[in-house]
């Protein structure tokens, strides 16, 4: 009774893990209340028993039924940074010292979105990078396949990723942001490593 799992192979991801069935329990006092409010004491036993056999849907614990596998971890293997190509540059982020804190210990987290879309926000403009928060991170970035972007119009501003480039870049003064300043946004954490925190 309850919940019950046993190891299977995801028939939307082929990934392999554990399926979750959620009956039991809740099935039989669900049948066993709509049993007895309309047969009264025989109609609770047999509502409850239906109720237990209800069949549910599975929902895999890997892709949760989507397909689409989860993103690793902070605590998944991290890929040697060395092993990145593309060109190498010192770029600059800023933040509160708490957040900074974190980022030095576990590295960098994703944004969800933004004006180039998800990844993390740098800036080869120190003082871009002081708009955003009192502390600076100065890092080393190995950029890869580049996609530049001069206008909030172009069709991929946001989609760069998924089209296989590895990061975005705003020029400076390319009429893109008020300021005028540059920006980057970089797909992969891993390509980016934290030189200097102050």
């Amino acid at each position: 009774m309850g919940n019950e799992q046993a190891k299977v192979t995801c028939s939307t991801c082929q990934g392999s893990g554990s399926v979750e069935e959620q009956a039991g329990v809740a099935g039989f006092v669900g049948g066993a209340l709509l049993g007895g409010l309309i047969l009264g004491p025989p109609g609770a036993l047999v509502g409850g028993g239906l109720g237990s056999q209800t069949t549910v849907r599975k929902i895999c614990n890997s892709c949760g039924g989507s397909g689409k596998k989860e993103k690793k971890s902070s605590t998944s293997a991290k890929r040697d940074w060395s092993s990145f190509g593309g060109r190498q540059m010192t770029m600059y982020h800023g933040t509160s010292a708490r957040n900074a804190q974190a980022i030095a210990a576990d590295g960098f987290i994703p944004s969800t979105g933004g004006m180039l879309g998800s990844g993390v926000y740098l800036s080869a403009d120190r003082n871009k990078a002081a708009c955003y928060g009192d502390t600076i991170i100065e890092v080393e970035v190995r950029l890869g396949k580049t996609k530049k972007i001069t206008s909030q119009s172009d069709s991929m501003r946001t989609s760069w990723s998924s089209a296989g480039y590895d990061s975005a870049w705003v020029p400076a003064n390319c009429g893109m942001v008020s300021s005028g300043r540059t920006e980057t946004c970089v797909a992969d954490p891993d390509r980016i490593r934290v030189r200097h925190v102050g």
